[in-house]
């Protein structure tokens, strides 16, 4: 493995970047979290925490899926395709929420287990662990590897039409 400093990588991959704080901006608004642009609002509840993770997470994915395929159909046969392929493994490597909403849901968890909610709690935990995991291996490229893993899926999908 090789060590790129974050902000060179933020800027190489930055439509990936761009991509999910807009996602993250329209999915909080749905959810009626408004913060202002340098500071985000978390969930208080799970129904929101929920919207703010999984919205951006599924729409990510399924742009950079969506990319991929179309790079596929134009058979790399000219810029565009390559284009369309970097657009979406910058995307798809963007998709996973950051370590301060997931804590977030941990937090929501907790809170429910006071309640007596002990499935939700054990929700969270499994959810904020598994994150945690995720976020540590990305020293190791994970997510460049989630990303190639859905280009690759979405271009054998294109070359069987």
């Amino acid at each position: 493995m090789f060590l790129i400093p974050g902000q060179l990588l933020t800027m190489i991959t930055f439509p990936g970047v761009l991509t999910y704080e807009l996602l993250y901006l329209a999915f909080s608004r749905s959810a009626h979290l408004q913060g202002t642009p340098n500071t985000k609002k978390l969930p208080t509840n799970f129904q929101q925490a929920a919207t703010v993770i999984a919205g951006p997470f599924v729409i990510s994915s399924m742009l950079c899926f969506i990319f991929a395929f179309i790079a596929g159909v134009g058979n790399f046969q000219d810029v565009s395709s390559g284009i369309f392929l970097y657009l979406a493994l910058c995307i798809g490597m963007h998709a996973f929420p950051s370590n301060e909403v997931n804590a977030q849901v941990l937090v929501i968890g907790k809170k429910h287990l006071s309640d007596g909610h002990q499935t939700m709690h054990n929700l969270a935990s499994v959810y904020y662990h598994g994150m945690n995991l995720f976020n540590i291996l990305r020293f190791f490229w994970i997510d460049l590897v989630y990303a190639i893993i859905i280009s690759v899926l979405a271009v054998y999908v294109a070359g069987q039409l």
